[in-house]
């Protein structure tokens, strides 16, 4: 486990003149800064090791220098490229590699439920977050309005539509919103505006309404477990 941190190099502070905050880049680090903290970290780490029968003689393998903006992309990375996923006939999912594997492949296949659980694999437990954020662009911070830029407003979910912030309800129709990219109260072929009639609960309620449908009330049965090349 690892943790990858952006930092920014300097801090806001609030100028009485414009009324805003300004930026101020902090002193450049000089070699011996960065020395200095490197030997106070890797003792810190040391004697945390030894105290729990951990530490190994084994050193770690200089990383390779990169530039600031191909490291911010390596770690704000989604964890899959869209751009690299295909659906297949009998509804899998291949995902095509960057660069070939030394054996020569190209691309791996799964099958739908496989692909499914190693997606929520990578879903956190509820109320984490796969990225945090501190300090002047927390999502609380007073001066983040100010700092951050704007961006266009959320198309799944209207910003007259969100429930306070102060509020951990969310309404149902924005759920769906968020979700499916659609609002669930308007109608896809005409476009009109429709309302909830009634809420079904429980399998006996349901399968009366599905059979009345004329759908299926049943789900369809699991496939024997197969293997994928």
């Amino acid at each position: 486990m690892h943790f990858d941190t952006l930092v920014l190099d300097g801090c806001y502070v609030w100028d009485e003149e414009s009324g805003l905050p300004v930026f101020v880049e902090a002193r450049a680090l000089s070699t011996e800064d960065v020395q200095a903290l490197v030997e106070a970290v890797e003792g810190r780490v040391r004697r945390v090791l030894r105290r729990h029968g951990l530490l190994e003689d084994e050193q770690d393998e200089d990383e390779e220098d990169a530039q600031l903006e191909r490291l911010c992309r390596y770690v704000a990375r989604p964890p899959l490229a869209l751009s690299r996923l295909s659906a297949l006939e009998d509804g899998g999912v291949e995902l095509r590699f960057k660069r070939a594997w030394s054996d020569g492949t190209r691309a791996v296949s799964y099958g739908p439920l496989a692909f499914i659980a190693r997606l929520a694999a990578l879903v956190v437990r509820p109320g984490m977050h796969l990225v945090r954020y501190h300090g002047v662009l927390a999502s609380a911070a007073k001066w983040r309005s100010l700092v951050v830029p704007e961006h266009e407003a959320s198309v799944c979910v209207p910003k007259a539509t969100r429930a306070p912030r102060d509020s951990r309800w969310i309404p149902w129709r924005d759920l769906v919103k968020r979700v499916f990219g659609g609002d669930p109260l308007v109608c896809p072929v005409w476009g009109g505006a429709m309302r909830v009639h009634a809420v079904v609960r429980g399998s006996g309620s349901m399968s009366y309404v599905l059979g009345c449908l004329g759908l299926p009330a049943r789900a369809p049965p699991i496939r024997r477990a197969r293997l994928w090349d």
